[in-house]
C-alpha cells in the first residue's frame, strides 16, 4: 500500500484479522513481524507510479464519456504528485550519479550497489528524470553493468545485457549468486527502451542482433535461457566463444523471450546486420 509520501512499502502496515489469530500465541513471531524495516525499492516504485499516472489517464477519458469519477482522479493526482516530488528526493543519489538500490526508509540506510533496477527504473517513468540523470545512469551502467559477447558469424565484440547486481561471487555456483554477476534477459527490454530515449540506436542494433545470434547458434530460434553468467576462471581449453556469458539454470524460460522488440526495431537490426556481415 502507499502512504501520504506517495511511496509503496515492501512490508505493509496493518494485518488481516486471520494472520493474527493465527499469530495471537507467538508474541515474538508477532513483534518481529510488525518491526520489520520498511524498504523502498526504486523500479517497485516506478512501476506504482506509472500506474498512477495511466490510472489517471483513464480517469480523464472516463470523465470526457461523462463518468464521474472526480474523486478518483483527485485522489491519483495527490499520490502521483507526492510520489513526483519524492522520487528524486528519496532514491537519487547524486554523489554516485545513480539510483539507490534500496533504501531503508526508518534507519536511512541506502543500498548503493550498482544494479539493472536502475535502468528498469529509468526506462519505465522517463519524465521522473531530467536529461542530465538519465544520460548518468546510461554511463554507470556502460561502466558498472554491461556484459560483452563475441557474435558467432563475424567473432565481433558486441553489447550482449547488463549484470543484476554487482555483489557477492563473480562465479556462478548456484542460487546464491541469482541475483548478483549475472545477466538477466528479461532486463533487455528495459534496457533497449532506455537506449531508445537515450537515441542509441547503433546500440540497439548490437544488442538486439546478438541476443539473436545467442539463441540461435547456442540452442534454437525462440528458446531462451533464463540466466547468463559470467566466464570467470581458466578454461584448459579455450575457444573463439570461451570469453562468453555462460547459459545457466532454466534451459527455457518464458520472459527471456521478447519478440515484440525484433519487430519494432527490425529496420534498425536489418540495417545493423549489413555492417556486419
Amino acid at each position: 500500500h502507499a502512504n501520504i509520501d506517495g511511496f509503496v512499502y515492501h512490508v505493509p502496515g496493518r494485518l488481516s484479522i486471520d494472520s493474527i489469530r493465527e499469530l495471537r500465541r507467538k508474541r515474538e513471531d508477532i513483534e518481529k513481524y510488525l518491526s520489520l524495516p520498511t524498504i523502498l525499492l526504486p523500479e517497485i516504485n516506478a512501476m506504482w507510479l506509472k500506474m498512477l499516472d495511466q490510472t489517471l489517464w483513464l480517469t480523464k477519458k472516463l470523465q470526457l464519456e461523462g463518468y464521474h469519477v472526480d474523486n478518483i482522479s483527485d485522489i491519483l493526482n495527490r499520490l502521483l504528485k507526492s510520489g513526483r516530488k519524492n522520487y528524486i528526493k528519496l532514491f537519487w543519489n547524486s554523489s554516485m550519479n545513480k539510483l539507490n538500490n534500496a533504501v531503508i526508509f526508518e534507519y536511512d540506510i541506502k543500498d548503493t550497489t550498482s544494479s539493472s533496477t536502475n535502468i528498469v527504473a529509468a526506462s519505465i517513468v522517463p519524465w521522473i528524470f531530467n536529461k542530465s540523470m538519465l544520460n548518468k545512469i546510461w554511463t554507470m551502467m556502460k561502466n558498472d553493468l554491461l556484459v560483452y559477447r563475441r557474435i558467432s558469424f563475424n567473432n565481433k565484440w558486441k553489447p550482449f545485457g547488463i549484470i543484476t547486481r554487482t555483489t557477492g561471487s563473480r562465479v556462478f555456483k548456484g542460487d546464491e549468486e541469482y541475483h548478483g554477476y549475472v545477466v538477466w534477459p528479461r532486463d533487455i527490454p528495459y534496457l533497449i527502451e532506455l537506449a531508445r530515449i537515450l537515441n542509441e540506436k547503433e546500440f540497439i542494433g548490437d544488442v538486439l542482433l546478438n541476443y539473436l545470434d545467442a539463441s540461435i547458434s547456442e540452442s534454437t530460434i525462440f528458446h531462451a535461457r533464463e540466466l547468463y553468467a559470467l566466464p570467470e576462471g581458466k578454461n584448459p581449453y579455450p575457444t573463439e566463444t570461451s570469453a562468453n556469458p555462460i547459459p545457466v539454470k532454466n534451459p527455457s524460460q518464458s520472459w527471456s523471450i521478447f519478440i515484440d522488440l525484433y519487430i519494432k526495431f527490425k529496420d534498425i537490426i536489418k540495417e545493423k546486420l549489413e555492417q556486419l556481415i
